[in-house]
């Protein structure tokens, strides 16, 4: 038996959340699947149309006949869709033909959308000995013979009708590949993925959604031909298993995956020979030591520092699959002093000012004010004294950002000791403060415009000259009217 559907299936829709890492992800198994990877690899594939069947039950004897309908198109369509050397016409592609074509013409819709093997059928509920029955006329037409194959079926119940469906399962690969129906199965079990949330890919094909550590899953699939299992990070879009699986007929394999990441402690700027301790879980680690530790999940970070008898904490979210170097010892540097100069265009107006209206822990903030018309820009760069900062001791720059809900948007850069600017898009959002992290190595060289005198180079060269905000009225960022921007405690630091 290919499936386990009931005559009471529900198709609906799962909506997946997890707030911290995304939104909403939506989930439609069998949809291809795009891998992060290229390939030189091309294959041959057979070109395949599995047709909704027509229900001619009658309706009022049978509402509920068109679960039948739903019960064979799925069934057939998932075990199908990911048999090597078959490519299959998608679900929305194969209704919008079963509703383009009154009367099904395979010769027709092959010189339309060039399917060499097509499935189409029919079925009707009737009761016999006041017992429910599907009937069901099954057709194949293939190209290679411009004939259509039919056969006819009965079941009786739930249960029988699966078999029907394995039967015309044998029918497809028989007249697709020459084969016949070997199975064997692949069982997907003892994920242990913590918060991890997975695609299961399988020969390009999203075949389920993984998101919890119970995760059971059981497939039969066909025997001597090769299966690409992959799974795909949500988060970090990391293939972080790709097995390649070629099973005997009757023979059973088991997948499961844990979800891991790795860790390095390195000190740098060890001017004074501080000595360190490290614990991750309560268990001290090495020093510069790679260390393979379960993933997917906040790690808690005690680092104790011997020769200044002083420990902190960090906390970080540690993706599967994913290298993280912590640098040592942690950094921390306030910007107490602004070097600001304005500069605008056209006709746009700004100026800057401290005001203690918006207070944060007791300090006054910069106030940025602007009047920016179509066509216009303006903005503040704040300089930084690069005699007092030694850059290789940061890897983040944080503020503070006061929000106003007015929706305007605009760029938040750093400009490098070549000029070229490295830019964030803004958007205020949010009422009241908000602390704005961003790390050196994540903020992105603009693409859309650079200063003429930038050599531009797509990475960070140090030392950063200026911590800019600009205004304007062109993309990305595209704002103009009456702006206002609200900026306390700008500190680089390590993490």
């Amino acid at each position: 038996m290919i499936g386990g559907i009931v005559f009471a299936l529900s198709c609906s829709q799962k909506k997946i959340q997890q707030p911290e890492k995304i939104e909403i992800v939506e989930v439609e198994t069998n949809k291809v699947f795009i891998p992060e990877e290229e390939t030189n690899k091309v294959e041959k594939k057979i070109n395949l149309l599995i047709l909704p069947f027509k229900d001619n039950s009658n309706k009022k004897n049978f509402p509920a006949s068109g679960t039948i309908k739903t019960i064979i198109f799925n069934s057939l369509f998932d075990f199908i869709s990911i048999v090597p050397l078959i490519n299959i016409e998608e679900k929305e592609s194969a209704n919008k033909i079963y509703k383009e074509f009154k009367e099904i013409k395979p010769e027709e819709i092959f010189a339309k959308y060039n399917t060499e093997v097509i499935i189409f059928g029919e079925y009707q509920l009737q009761k016999k000995d006041r017992k429910p029955l599907v009937a069901i006329n099954f057709n194949i037409w293939t190209k290679a013979t411009n004939k259509i194959l039919k056969t006819k079926y009965t079941s009786k119940n739930d249960a029988e009708i699966f078999d029907k469906i394995d039967d015309m399962i044998a029918k497809i690969i028989k007249t697709t590949l020459n084969e016949d129906l070997k199975i064997s199965y692949m069982n997907f079990e003892n994920f242990d993925i913590n918060n991890g949330k997975y695609y299961l890919v399988i020969n390009d094909r999203v075949v389920s959604f993984i998101s919890n550590q119970d995760f059971r899953f059981n497939l039969k699939i066909l025997a001597g031909y090769e299966y690409i299992i992959k799974l795909k990070n949500i988060y970090n879009n990391k293939i972080v298993l790709n097995q390649n699986i070629k099973l005997k007929t009757g023979e059973t394999t088991n997948i499961s995956h844990q979800a891991r990441g790795n860790i390095k402690f390195i000190v740098t700027n060890n001017i004074e020979n501080e000595v360190f301790k490290i614990f991750v879980d309560d268990k001290e680690l090495l020093m510069e030591t790679n260390h393979n530790i379960s993933a997917e999940r906040y790690i808690i970070i005690k680092v104790s520092n011997i020769t200044k008898n002083d420990s902190y904490e960090l906390k970080y979210y540690l993706g599967d699959g994913e290298e993280k170097t912590f640098y040592l010892p942690k950094a921390r540097k306030v910007i107490e002093k602004y070097n600001i100069n304005t500069y605008n265009g056209g006709s746009a107006i700004v100026k800057y000012y401290y005001s203690d209206q918006y207070l944060l822990m007791e300090n006054k903030s910069l106030v940025i004010e602007a009047f920016i018309p179509f066509s216009s820009w303006a903005g503040i760069n704040i300089l930084f004294d690069n005699k007092e900062i030694i850059w290789t001791k940061y890897n983040t720059i944080k503020f503070w950002l006061y929000g106003t809900k007015s929706n305007n948007s605009y760029l938040i850069q750093l400009i490098d000791k070549n000029n070229e600017s490295f830019a964030h898009i803004m958007y205020d959002n949010w009422k009241g403060w908000k602390q704005i992290r961003i790390p050196f190595e994540k903020i992105k060289s603009r693409m859309d415009y650079q200063d003429s005198r930038a050599r531009v180079n797509r990475k960070i060269d140090f030392p950063i000259k200026t911590l800019n905000f600009e205004l304007n009225s062109y993309p990305p960022a595209s704002t103009s009217g009456k702006l206002k921007i609200i900026i306390n405690e700008i500190e680089l630091t390590r993490e």
